[in-house]
């Protein structure tokens, strides 16, 4: 969650119930709400689905707005609490599925935070099937440790009556009082209805959502705390790919078929290519092919610090990689061995003097950075401050330890490995 502000909460009350009873519940809800402690406005939406995207009468939406951060200090007016706060009133309510829901980190990709699966029935299984399968997926997602929240409005059981009639509302209370009114026949004069037609019950689904052509239900789920949204989405495919049956398929929508769309393979050139990068640079700076290798070796050291106290403190590894700060301090040591190297010194005797000159400027320059980042560390709000805090801080913390170390250890080793082959040419 990126926003502290917009938070919807969807409904979708019993098949087949009116609009005016889905306002009397949506009255039962919004009471409540807007006396939560941090709640400032609420906008309330009657006959409309925010998650299907269509009318319906037995669904309602409303959006519910903070107050300013700064005015919820404590924990439990903070954003977690206040949606625990009303999903656990919602819980009580036994005429439909109530839940609240974050808004997307991406405004416009998608209506809720987290996982957007569309389940196909590629077939022709029909609605029945597609919703049997889609329960299987539900209730097999929520009993994984990774994944929490799936669920979905869609229903194969709604009543798929719709008659309008100009009657007063007495005289049409009950699908029987359909065959009480009113028709023109053959003589012209007004029949019962129900002297020429028949009334059957039948059931189907509200809306049919098509999904790249197919019949589709739409499954909307959150990673569990301590799970990133990456290993969330190998979980559904993993379950799909076990428990859908053969007519069944899957896609991903919103912000998930964006993750999905990401192919590894170019995020790993993308990598490589700006490693090379470095290396030339530094090579062109040091005159050398060897010595940039030791300044390269080093941002493994931050990344080290990094997914350490990511995992420290169970957040998920949407790292921010601190490679530029890492190789600082690693080509400082590495210029100025070179430059004891010149001065007519020995391999080790360079290395050991560069740790010695750069020792107090390396830890002042990462520990004011550091110092600098303790209040994202330890700050509470957006995730993403307490994770840019982790990384800065472990990362560098590592980095600027293990560097002043394994920096001189590894560029002496490379330029004794130099030296020899020179020799061995001459």
């Amino acid at each position: 969650m990126i926003s502290d502000f917009d938070r919807p909460g969807e409904w979708a009350f019993r098949t087949g119930i009116s609009y005016d009873f889905s306002e009397l519940v949506l009255l039962a809800v919004f009471v409540p709400t807007i006396f939560i402690p941090g709640v400032k406005d609420i906008l309330a939406v009657g006959g409309y689905s925010i998650v299907d995207g269509a009318a319906s009468p037995n669904a309602a939406m409303m959006f519910v707005t903070f107050e300013n951060w700064d005015d919820r200090p404590v924990p439990e007016q903070h954003q977690t609490a206040i949606l625990g706060h009303i999903n656990k009133g919602l819980a009580e309510i036994e005429d439909g599925l109530l839940v609240a829901l974050p808004m997307p980190s991406l405004p416009g990709l998608g209506t809720s935070a987290g996982f957007t699966y569309m389940l196909q029935d590629r077939q022709g299984s029909g609605l029945a099937g597609l919703q049997q399968a889609g329960g299987t997926i539900i209730t097999n997602g929520n009993a994984q440790t990774g994944l929490q929240g799936l669920r979905t409005t869609f229903r194969s059981t709604a009543p798929q009556l719709r008659v309008t009639a100009q009657a007063d509302a007495p005289y049409r209370m009950n699908p029987s009082d359909i065959e009480e009114l009113k028709v023109p026949g053959p003589s012209g004069k007004l029949i019962p209805l129900g002297t020429v037609a028949n009334i059957e019950e039948i059931v189907g689904s509200q809306t049919v959502t098509r999904f790249n052509f197919y019949p589709t239900i739409k499954i909307i789920g959150q990673a569990a705390p301590g799970y990133s949204s990456g290993e969330a989405l190998l979980l559904m495919e993993d379950m799909s790919d076990k428990e859908l049956p053969s007519s069944m398929g899957f896609a991903w929508a919103d912000l998930s078929f964006q993750e999905r769309s990401i192919n590894p393979m170019a995020m790993a050139g993308i990598f490589g290519f700006s490693i090379l990068m470095v290396y030339l640079v530094l090579a062109a700076q040091y005159e050398s092919w060897t010595i940039p290798i030791s300044v390269c070796l080093s941002v493994p050291t931050a990344l080290l610090g990094a997914v350490g106290g990511l995992m420290m403190r169970g957040m998920t590894n949407n790292i921010y990689t601190l490679i530029g700060l890492a190789t600082k301090s690693a080509i400082l040591i590495v210029e100025f061995a070179v430059m004891e190297k010149k001065s007519g010194k020995t391999t080790l005797e360079a290395a050991l003097s560069a740790v010695r000159l750069r020792f107090r400027a390396v830890l002042m320059t990462a520990f004011s950075f550091i110092l600098g980042a303790i209040p994202l560390l330890i700050a509470s709000g957006a995730e993403s401050r307490k994770v840019l805090g982790t990384t800065v801080c472990f990362g560098l913390l590592v980095a600027t330890g293990v560097s002043l170390v394994a920096v001189p250890m590894i560029w002496f080793i490379i330029q004794f490995i130099s030296d020899r082959f020179a020799k061995v040419s001459d």
